[in-house]
């Protein structure tokens, strides 16, 4: 089984609000490297935002797998065939 891995491209928003969070929680990468891994493989598996005739959608860190101790991470996305594009992201409930 040959599964197709999208380019994923963050807008400057996203680059800044994962490096902020860094500064709270060091496993923030890794964090966004798992779902980074899930955007790449499987976008269409997001929940679809229609809004003003453009459809988005929104993908999170699953709170049942990730430790309670960590900060959730939801982004916001579109994709095409060949790349993701992540608009916005919202790291939220950091630990402290």
């Amino acid at each position: 089984m040959n599964i197709k891995a999208r380019t994923i491209i963050e807008e400057e928003c996203v680059r800044k609000e994962i490096d902020s969070a860094r500064n709270n929680s060091k496993r923030i990468e890794k964090l966004w490297d798992g779902l980074v891994f899930r955007l790449a493989r499987g976008p269409e598996d997001g929940t679809a935002i229609s809004h003003m005739g453009r459809t988005e959608y929104a993908m999170k860190v699953d709170p049942d797998i990730r430790p309670p101790e960590l900060p959730g991470i939801v982004a916001v996305y579109t994709y095409n065939e060949d790349e993701v594009n992540v608009s916005f992201l919202k790291i939220y409930s950091l630990p402290q």
